[in-house]
């Protein structure tokens, strides 16, 4: 049975309040993914979304 996609987007990093609700949302199994630019603010972005959501995984890693 295939999984339904869910599908949240942000610009820019997310603030902190955001970065708990995108957790909480993994914590009830969502799978969270992060695309980002391969520049300076891209790169945080990543770190920062990996900080909140350690299961986190990239776009580019497939988890499409």
């Amino acid at each position: 049975m295939p999984v339904p996609i869910r599908l949240l987007c942000t610009v820019r990093t997310p603030s902190a309040l955001e970065a708990t609700v995108i957790a909480a949302l993994a914590d009830i199994g969502w799978q969270v993914a992060v695309r980002a630019d391969f520049d300076v603010a891209g790169l945080a972005h990543v770190r920062h979304a990996a900080g909140s959501v350690p299961t986190c995984a990239s776009l580019e890693d497939g988890c499409a």
